[in-house]
């Protein structure tokens, strides 16, 4: 009876590796199944227990046990993946205690997940600095052979145990095998370890890589497609890459492209504009900042990048407007030299914010275009004139000033200034509010001639201000 059933499960067993090797996306699917969810590790990789006070609490208190003779398993294995943790204040000793106990038992099979457990450790605190690193590395190097078939491979291979030269080769890896990830699918790495400081570190380092070779070649791309497009720009991962990818555009060439419009818009999405109230804090703290000034420096960088395509935003509202009424429009007045004006002060960094407001037809008449330059990300203003369109701009580190579509006069102000508008507001705006008070000597009041005398009067009245 037991035979007969063993016979049919054999059968059976052996039926289902046939229509698997015969459908071989079934099979895939179902390998990506099991990467996807991290189910693989579960129950093996210890859970997370509070903060790292709990954690470097309970491992003080598996340390005493260690120091009696207890060899508990779970026990080690716990002590096993926090080794390298850089948050836990283990001096060497208590270091040494724990790997003197797993030298004692390791010889065992019911240990083997105690050393796995220094593998998982190795990679979820990997510090190429680190003593304890390199510690664990040097351990796992003379008992690697206690490693399950799977794990001795992945280590083997992939040169995991190389600690001072692992996030060279890793990142290297990284871009080599582009469109394909990496992790997923040459190395196969347990998604458990997403954000590991392993897998993070490295595909910061293939970032910083990327920023030397020419975005035509499309690796960038491939890159997004791989590690970020999928799920979206996660906190964690933003942690380690908004910086180095924010790097990659340096050139007046790479911040026209498509790749900066894609870059843009992944940001936006996830974390906002940081121009909008709160809109600085949204954003997760980045890797190795601890006052805060790498991601401030991001920020800044992003906002120049908004304001060049705000003033874009606006040009391309004035060029719709002047479309849809004709060629006498009193938008075509004198617009290309008043485009080329502010292109200049733009060009040469004067301007350092801008915040459009567009009436209600203009920005109907914009909706189906924006979406072709990638410019559908940027917010503006709303106004409560159907047809017309102004821009806010800060000019240095004092002036306002507020420019028109139409026929109206651009008009200077101090920032101090009672009647400075206020920016990246998302109220309707009134006409009085953007029109120049009368009578007021702190305010600067140009028309556009027709003789383009403005220029030079406008030049004058923002140099007076900055």
């Amino acid at each position: 009876m037991l035979l007969t059933q063993l016979q049919k499960l054999t059968s059976f067993v052996s039926g289902e590796a046939k229509i698997l090797e015969a459908r071989p996306s079934k099979l895939d699917e179902a390998v990506m199944d099991l990467i996807e969810k991290g189910t693989i590790l579960d129950g093996e990789i210890p859970k997370p227990e509070g903060d790292s006070e709990a954690v470097e609490e309970k491992l003080q208190r598996i340390i005493s046990e260690l120091k009696s003779g207890s060899r508990e398993r779970e026990s080690l294995n716990f002590a096993a993946y926090y080794f390298t943790a850089p948050s836990l204040n283990l001096g060497w000793y208590s270091r040494r205690i724990i790997l003197s106990s797993i030298s004692t038992v390791i010889h065992q099979p019911r240990y083997r997940s105690t050393v796995r457990n220094l593998v998982y450790g190795y990679i979820q605190f990997f510090d190429s600095n680190s003593r304890a690193t390199s510690g664990i590395a040097s351990f796992l190097i003379q008992h690697k052979e206690k490693l399950n078939r799977r794990w001795r491979a992945r280590v083997s291979e992939f040169r995991m145990l190389e600690h001072s030269n692992l996030l060279n080769h890793i990142s290297g890896e990284v871009v080599q095998e582009l469109p394909l990830n990496f992790f997923d699918n040459v190395m196969c790495l347990p998604r458990s370890f997403d954000a590991s400081n392993l897998k993070l570190i490295s595909l910061r380092k293939s970032c910083e890589e990327l920023a030397g070779i020419a975005q035509a070649q499309g690796l960038h791309d491939q890159f997004l497609d791989a590690y970020i497009t999928r799920e979206g720009l996660q906190r964690n991962t933003a942690s380690y890459l908004l910086e180095p990818i924010i790097a990659w555009f340096k050139t007046s060439e790479q911040l026209d492209s498509a790749l900066k419009e894609r870059v843009q818009s992944l940001i936006l999405k996830a974390f906002g504009d940081p121009r909008m109230q709160g809109g600085t804090n949204s954003w997760p703290a980045l890797y190795q900042d601890e006052n805060g000034r790498r991601r401030r420096t991001c920020q800044d960088e992003l906002i120049r990048w908004l304001t060049k395509d705000t003033l874009s935003l606006f040009f391309k509202a004035i060029k719709k407007t002047a479309d849809t009424s004709g060629g006498d429009s009193a938008a075509l007045r004198h617009w290309p030299q008043r485009q080329a004006f502010w292109e200049r002060y733009l060009d040469q960094g004067y301007i350092g914010q801008a915040w459009v407001v567009l009436g209600s037809r203009v920005s109907q008449q914009l909706d189906s275009l924006s979406s072709e330059d990638g410019l559908e990300v940027i917010k503006y203003g709303q106004f409560a004139t159907d047809d017309n369109a102004a821009i806010i701009m800060r000019i240095g580190e004092s002036a306002t000033v507020v420019e028109w579509s139409h026929n109206g006069a651009v008009w200077v102000c101090p920032n101090s200034h009672n009647s400075a508008p206020k920016m990246f507001s998302t109220q309707i705006y009134e006409d009085k509010e953007l029109r120049s008070p009368k009578n007021d000597t702190q305010v600067s009041r140009i028309t556009h001639d027709v003789n383009h005398s403005w220029r030079p009067k406008l030049d004058t009245a923002i140099h007076d201000l900055t």
